[in-house]
C-alpha cells in the first residue's frame, strides 16, 4: 500500500519505475495471490510501461480473479496481441467468452480453445472446456431456433388479432348504424 501511495503521489517516482521492478513486484503479489493490489499498482503505470514489465498475463488473470471480467477480458486480449501462443491466456479468454453465454462468444471461445490445442495438444483441460462450449453452442442454437419460432407464432396471432379486433369494431359500427 505504501508502494502504491508513493506512486500515486511523485510522478516521476512513477516515471523513472523500471520495467524490471515492477515485473518483479507484481510476480511477488500474484504469488501471493493479492490480485486487487495488482490492479491498483497497474493504475498507475502507462501500457507501454506494463508492456515492457510483460505483466499483462498476471494483470487479466488478477482481473478476472476479482471478478471484472470486462477488464480481464481487455487484459487477455492485450496479452494475446503480443503473446499469440499463450495457450494459458487463450484457455482462460475462452472461459470469459463462454461465460457470456452469446452465440458469437461462444464461438470465439471454440476458436481459442481449438487453437490452444494446436499449440499443446496433451491438454486434457482444453479438450474438456472445448467439449462443454461446444455443447453450450449446440444449446444456443436450438433456443435460438426456439425464440425465433415464438417470436413468428406471436407475430402471427398479433395479426389475428388485429383482424377479429377490426371484424368486431366493424360490426358493432354496423350494429348501431341500423339502430
Amino acid at each position: 500500500k505504501l508502494l502504491i501511495s508513493d506512486l500515486e503521489k511523485y510522478n516521476s517516482f512513477r516515471n523513472n519505475f523500471d520495467e524490471y521492478s515492477l515485473n518483479k513486484t507484481i510476480d511477488w503479489l500474484f504469488s501471493d495471490k493479492n490480485y486487487q493490489t495488482i490492479i491498483d499498482l497497474k493504475k498507475n503505470f502507462t501500457s507501454v510501461q506494463l508492456d515492457k514489465a510483460d505483466s499483462w498475463f498476471e494483470i487479466a488473470y488478477s482481473y478476472n480473479e476479482v471478478e471484472d471480467k470486462k477488464n480481464a477480458q481487455k487484459s487477455y486480449e492485450h496479452y494475446l496481441s503480443k503473446n499469440k501462443n499463450s495457450t494459458a491466456a487463450l484457455n482462460n479468454l475462452a472461459n470469459i467468452y463462454h461465460e457470456k453465454n452469446e452465440l458469437i462468444f461462444v464461438e470465439k471461445a471454440i476458436k481459442l480453445y481449438e487453437k490452444a490445442l494446436k499449440i499443446d495438444s496433451d491438454k486434457d483441460l482444453f479438450l474438456k472446456n472445448l467439449s462443454n462450449t461446444k455443447e453450450t453452442r449446440e444449446e444456443l442454437i436450438k433456443q435460438k431456433s426456439t425464440n425465433e419460432i415464438l417470436e413468428k407464432t406471436f407475430k402471427r396471432a398479433i395479426g389475428l388479432l388485429k383482424n377479429e379486433n377490426y371484424f368486431s369494431i366493424e360490426s358493432l359500427y354496423n350494429f348501431i348504424l341500423n339502430l
